[in-house]
């Protein structure tokens, strides 16, 4: 993954679950936090919350990627806008295919 960071972002930090702080993001580009969850359940989309709080104070920066999200639709729309109302400016990319 890091290699095609690399490829398509070549004047840009990038390295994978680098320790700052208290939080820890799988990937770091520049100053973006990127968290990546998937399959994602109930307890993954209740984690985010925390880290969002954490990783926020750490960097400008967040984008949160959920793979085959495993809960109900109206918890997901629950869910995302409570992360809208506190964290307004963190990003949500969902997909529901994993990668093969």
């Amino acid at each position: 993954m890091t290699g095609w960071l690399k490829s398509h972002f070549p004047n840009s930090f990038i390295d994978i679950e680098v320790q700052k702080g208290y939080s820890r993001p799988d990937i770091i580009v520049d100053n973006v936090a990127i968290e990546i969850k998937g399959p994602t359940s109930k307890q993954d989309l209740e984690s985010i919350y925390g880290k969002c709080h954490r990783y926020l104070q750490e960097y400008p920066s967040l984008i949160v990627v959920l793979f085959n999200v495993k809960v109900s639709e109206d918890r997901y729309q629950d869910w995302e806008s409570g992360i809208k109302q506190h964290f307004p400016d963190v990003v949500i990319l969902r997909k529901e295919q994993s990668f093969r």
